[in-house]
């Protein structure tokens, strides 16, 4: 069964103005593509050239797909699409590109992956941060 350790520390949370605990999964390392091509090329009987090669044409059409602002699943993992922020206008006329800001790319769960994240086993260890 998959598992992931979470840790729960006090921090300053600013629109309540004052500390509570938060929980956030420990982040084990990174992975390095080079690791990841390697499981990629194991699992799929592909050689690591042309897993390679399959990768970077997924990284080039996954790159593009955001570009032009699409909406679309990887597998039934997850979906990606652009998003931002913008600041707040009183007119449509004062509405410009300028006033974007934070973009990220959002992820968000399939059916199937939301399914199979619950059952993942969540281990909590509390830090002693008061």
């Amino acid at each position: 069964m998959p598992a992931v350790i979470l840790n729960s520390k006090k921090q300053n949370i600013a629109f309540k103005e004052k500390r509570m605990y938060v929980t956030r999964v420990v982040r084990y390392n990174t992975i390095s593509s080079d690791v990841f091509l390697k499981h990629v090329a194991a699992d799929s009987g592909l050689s690591e050239a042309v897993a390679s090669v399959a990768i970077g044409a997924i990284n080039k059409q996954i790159k593009q797909m955001l570009l032009n602002g699409h909406s679309f699943p990887i597998g039934n993992l997850f979906y990606l699409r652009y998003g931002f922020n913008c600041k707040a206008k009183t007119s449509l006329a004062a509405v410009t590109a300028r006033d974007i800001y934070n973009q990220r790319i959002i992820c968000r769960p399939t059916k199937n992956m939301t399914t199979k994240l619950r059952e993942v086993k969540k281990s909590l260890i509390l830090n002693g941060n008061h």
